[in-house]
């Protein structure tokens, strides 16, 4: 139903590298999808629309024009209901999948949950005070219009630590506007070099980078291409494009992208 965001992955070094002299900072604005680099800043992807599904009103509150995804579904919608995404009205529900079980659309989960990236995922509001946090040590990330931000379980972007089998650990934006890392389903298999359109096309612990953040042409003159992650203490970058790009990652402070 809506994108799916992507993934990374990453060969081992064993000597030190360059490290570009300034965190690369939070990407800017709203938005979801695949995290990729632009004039070296990371930004949201493939965004279409607002990070939420309705804007902020003078009691902080959000306004939306229909029921409210963000809701107990009870008080929105009444038993066997649900809040649906696409239109904003209550629509039978009768799914049993919780979080992280396996679905193809979101009457396959439990009301107050949507099918997200082939799982069900609960939802949050990354940019609304009382409603940026999840369950379970989840992470509150930006997202597609309509949703208003999604909980997904947080990662080691080098270290590749997703609970869940072909999960990957990808870039996303967290409150704030900050970078954040947070599993995802990653079916990719691209190596430095490789044409991407977004991270999940490349292996876990390899970035989708524009083309004009590196010093060599992308694979078929590809807008942009597929490189790896690296760290300035443990697993730095060699060759063409030696210098460790920090990413800013708060909790993850050396890590980063190979450029030149």
């Amino acid at each position: 139903m809506h994108p799916a965001w992507r993934l990374l992955g990453l060969s081992a070094c064993i000597t030190a590298c360059p490290v570009a002299e300034e965190p690369l900072g939070p990407p800017p604005g709203g938005g979801s999808g695949p995290v990729t680099l632009t004039s070296g800043m990371p930004n949201s992807g493939t965004a279409t629309g607002d990070s939420e599904s309705g804007d902020l009103g003078t009691d902080g509150e959000l306004d939306l024009p229909g029921c409210d995804l963000l809701a107990d579904p009870l008080d929105a919608c009444g038993p066997d209901m649900a809040c649906d995404p696409d239109t904003l009205t209550c629509v039978p529900a009768n799914g049993v999948g919780l979080v992280d079980d396996e679905c193809n659309d979101d009457t396959e989960c439990v009301p107050g949950l949507v099918c997200f990236d082939a799982r069900c995922r609960e939802l949050c509001a990354p940019d609304l005070p009382g409603e940026e946090t999840c369950e379970d040590g989840r992470v509150c990330t930006r997202t597609d219009s309509p949703l208003p931000g999604m909980c997904l379980e947080p990662c080691e972007l080098l270290t590749q630590d997703c609970s869940v089998v072909f999960d990957a650990c990808n870039l996303a934006v967290g409150s704030g506007g900050a970078p954040v890392s947070v599993c995802t389903s990653n079916p990719g298999a691209g190596v430095a070099g490789d044409a991407c359109e977004d991270d999940g096309e490349c292996l876990p612990s390899y970035l989708c980078t524009p083309a004009a953040v590196h010093s060599v042409p992308c694979a078929n003159e590809a807008a942009s291409c597929c490189t790896p992650a690296c760290d300035t203490l443990e697993l730095p970058c060699f060759g063409l494009e030696p210098i460790c790009h920090l990413l800013g990652l708060e909790d993850q402070p050396n890590a980063g992208y190979c450029g030149p």
